[in-house]
C-alpha cells in the first residue's frame, strides 16, 4: 500500500460510501425523532447524543450489508461496551464517536489498537546506530467520521460525514475527506478505467526537394535562398550573406553634394554595356 485512499478506492466498492452517506442520514433523523418523542428538556438534549451513537452504529452495519460486505460487532478490552467493525481486503473501517468538529476521535483503547496499524505512514524516525525496520504496510485502519450541527444547527441531520485515515497515536489525520469527495474518486477512476488510451500525434515532413535550372542549363537540387544563389553563381560560392539568407545591398550612386542613393536605372543599363565591363 503506498496511498491510503488509493487502497481503499481499489479495495471497497463505491456502493458501500454511498449507503452509509443514506443510512447516516437516516440515523440522525431517527435519533432526532426518538428523543423528541420520549424525553423532554434537559434530558433530551442528553440522550439525543446517545440516540445518535447507537443509530450510527446500527446503520454502519446495514450500509456494509448492503453493499455486500460482512460487518461484526466487537467487545472492548476490558469489557463494558461494543463497536462495530467492516474489513475487507485488509481495510478495516469502524466508527468515530460523534462530535461537533472533524478531529480525531476520543483515544478510546480499542481505537488505539486498530490505528496502531497504521505506523507504516507515519514518518520514520532515522538512527546512525542502528537500522529503523520499516513497518509492514498491509493492514490499513480507517475511520467514519460524522460530526453534528452545533448549538443552533439543524440535529436532524449531520454536519459532515466522511472517511479519514489516523496516524498510529490518533494525534492527526493522515488524511480526510468528505463522503462526496470519495464519490467523486470513486467516477473518476472509473472513467479512467473505461477510457481508451489516445493514440500517439504523429508530425511527418512533408517538404519536397525541388530541381532548379541553372544558366548553363544543369540542374541543381536545393531550396531556399542558398540554393538560389549558387544558381546566380554557379562559378563561385555562395556568399556569406547568402548562406544566413541576408538579402544584399544594391549598389550605391554618389551625388554631386556628397550623399549617396540608388543608382539610377539609365546609368545602371549603361554601366552594363560599356565597354569597361565588357572587358570584365
Amino acid at each position: 500500500m503506498d496511498n491510503p485512499i488509493d487502497s481503499i478506492l481499489n479495495t471497497y466498492p463505491p456502493d458501500f460510501f454511498r449507503s452509509l452517506e443514506e443510512w447516516t442520514n437516516a440515523a440522525f433523523m431517527k435519533a432526532h425523532h426518538l428523543t423528541c418523542e420520549h424525553y423532554a428538556e434537559p434530558e433530551q438534549v442528553n440522550m439525543l447524543g446517545q440516540a445518535r451513537h447507537a443509530c450510527c452504529e446500527e446503520e454502519f452495519r446495514a450500509a456494509a450489508l448492503d453493499a455486500g460486505l460482512a460487518a461484526r460487532v466487537l467487545h472492548t478490552r476490558p469489557p463494558g461496551g461494543r463497536y462495530s467493525l467492516v474489513s475487507y481486503g485488509g481495510v478495516h473501517l469502524i466508527r468515530c464517536n460523534v462530535q461537533a468538529h472533524c478531529g480525531t476521535p476520543r483515544p478510546t483503547r480499542f481505537r488505539n489498537a486498530w490505528a496502531a496499524l497504521n505506523a507504516w505512514l507515519d514518518p520514520i524516525q532515522l538512527d546512525l546506530l542502528r537500522a529503523v525496520p520499516r513497518p509492514p504496510s498491509g493492514q490499513l485502519c480507517g475511520m467514519i467520521v460524522v460530526t453534528a450541527h452545533k448549538r443552533y444547527g439543524d440535529p436532524s441531520v449531520p454536519a459532515f460525514i466522511g472517511l479519514g485515515v489516523p496516524r498510529s497515536d490518533l494525534s492527526n489525520w493522515v488524511v480526510l475527506e468528505p463522503i462526496q469527495r470519495m464519490l467523486g474518486l470513486y467516477h473518476d477512476l472509473e472513467t479512467t478505467r473505461h477510457t481508451p488510451p489516445e493514440a500517439p500525434v504523429e508530425v511527418k515532413d512533408r517538404a519536397v526537394p525541388r530541381l532548379r535550372r541553372s544558366p548553363d542549363g544543369s540542374s541543381t537540387l536545393g531550396t531556399g535562398r542558398e540554393a538560389t544563389c549558387a544558381a546566380v553563381h554557379p562559378d563561385s560560392e555562395a556568399s556569406d550573406s547568402c548562406r544566413l539568407g541576408i538579402p544584399e545591398a544594391s549598389p550605391r550612386w554618389r551625388l554631386p553634394n556628397g550623399s549617396t542613393g540608388p543608382v539610377p536605372a539609365s546609368r545602371a543599363g549603361r554601366a552594363a554595356h560599356s565597354p569597361r565591363s565588357r572587358r570584365h
